[in-house]
């Protein structure tokens, strides 16, 4: 294989030798490259794997805290009472001392709120005395 043709001093066995041991060089670099890349799909794979985990386990906790945060602030606002016994009346006085229901309206007093209340079967609560901001007047 010395010289300047190369192949025309090569015997035959040489040249089988150097055929094989060059393809053979082709198909391992082939295979390292496949298992590369191989490796790196699968690497790639494994990262969006535990990326969307971690997004669902986010979601998770954000759709729970919009959940309940309602409930936490409903739990720390303070109860007001108000004396229902004895509702609902046909009538009421126009008396004005307003109250802000928890379904968002303003009642003009006792009476309309009582009756209000009486008609949603105690699911309704004050909210506070006065009138609510950008409701309904009832």
């Amino acid at each position: 294989m010395e010289g300047e043709g190369g192949s025309e001093d090569a015997t035959p066995f040489e040249l089988l030798s150097f055929s094989l041991i060059s393809n053979a060089s082709i198909e391992q670099g082939k295979v390292a490259r496949n298992t590369m890349e191989s490796q790196k799909s699968l690497l790639g794979s494994a990262r969006s794997r535990h990326i969307m985990k971690t997004l669902g386990f986010l979601l998770l906790i954000l759709t729970l805290f919009f959940l309940y945060s309602d409930t936490i602030a409903e739990a720390r606002r303070p109860q007001l009472q108000v004396d229902c016994q004895g509702y609902p009346r046909n009538f009421c006085t126009l008396e004005l001392q307003r109250m802000c229901g928890s379904d968002g309206q303003t009642y003009s007093n006792k009476c309309f709120f009582c009756n209000a209340f009486v008609k949603s079967r105690g699911r309704l609560s004050l909210i506070r005395y006065g009138p609510c901001y950008g409701a309904r007047n009832v």
